[in-house]
């Protein structure tokens, strides 16, 4: 359990700090492009500022160039008026009176002046509605471009969140995917070491039935074999029985009874050479007792 809890943190920090990369990662594109505007905006003001820079430089030509213009007009007509002064002709004809030119042109300019004038007062209202216009088009035309780019920036950022979230869940289904894969191999492992220890408990208990078996087997025989020994014993007790009154001397009935246990021990070697090793050592043991409670007898 605890490495499982160690685990689960682990994969929690892991976690977290995809997160964090993740978030700083959009922070990072989005401060790339903070700057990228911040350096358009840079640049179109240092054009802007170069345009105004040669707008001034053209004003300040075209300003020498009137009064440049000037000076050469008061030049003219100086020259002029001195060539005037100089060529007088006098010339005496007589005619009637002529119409005033001067007035007639003071007059002429009256009425070109109010006509202009009119037209200006005409045109006047015309241009600043035409103006008014233009610049209401171009605040038109900006709202909706820079709308455009509030959105474009907005789509970017969602985009940018919506990429880290989605690595986000890329890596937690890994991650996932890992634990999922370790844990099968776990238990995988675990079923092949329980069917291993099924499969040697069942060669086992197929051991210990097939053991049970012979050794029941081993026991019918020495149960069989023991019922034998037991009529022996009693046939054998009666003969030595008989010989110890049949024999008067003191060392025939010594001699009788080691031939008698010799013979004895014969057929029982004889009927335990039938059966296997362990039901040999154990009918050895109890031939050898009860051999030695009837000799004590």
């Amino acid at each position: 359990m605890k490495n499982a809890e160690l685990s689960l943190e682990v994969d929690n920090t892991k976690l977290t700090a995809d997160n964090f990369k993740s978030k700083y990662k959009t922070e990072l594109s989005l401060l790339q492009f903070i700057t990228a505007d911040i350096k358009e905006v840079k640049t179109t003001g240092s054009h802007l500022q170069m345009e105004t820079d040669c707008l001034k430089v053209e004003l300040q030509m075209l300003n020498e160039e009137l009064s440049c213009l000037k000076k050469d007009h008061q030049e003219d007509i100086v020259k002029l008026q001195e060539d005037q002064s100089k060529c007088q002709v006098k010339v005496e004809v007589n005619s009637q009176p002529a119409n005033d030119l001067t007035k007639a042109l003071e007059e002429m300019r009256e009425h070109y002046k109010v006509i202009v004038w009119s037209s200006n007062k005409k045109t006047e209202p015309w241009l600043v509605s035409k103006f008014r216009q233009c610049n209401y088009q171009n605040t038109m035309a900006l709202e909706p471009l820079q709308t455009q780019k509030r959105e474009v920036t907005l789509l970017r950022r969602t985009t940018q969140n919506l990429e880290a979230e989605l690595e986000n869940l890329h890596n937690l289904k890994a991650s996932r995917m890992a634990t999922l894969t370790e844990t099968e191999q776990n238990y995988a492992a675990q079923l092949q070491r329980m069917q291993n220890i099924i499969s040697r408990r069942e060669d086992e208990l197929a051991k210990t039935r097939a053991e049970f078996k012979q050794m029941s087997a081993d026991g019918g025989i020495l149960h069989y074999l023991k019922d034998l020994l037991e009529m022996e014993i009693k046939t054998y007790g009666q003969l030595m029985d008989a010989e110890e009154i049949r024999m008067d001397t003191s060392n025939g009935p010594l001699r009788t009874s080691t031939s008698k246990q010799s013979e004895f021990i014969a057929v029982t070697d004889l009927y335990i050479s039938t059966l296997g090793r362990r039901s040999q050592l154990r009918l050895k043991q109890y031939t050898y007792s009860s051999l030695c409670s009837c000799i004590g007898a």
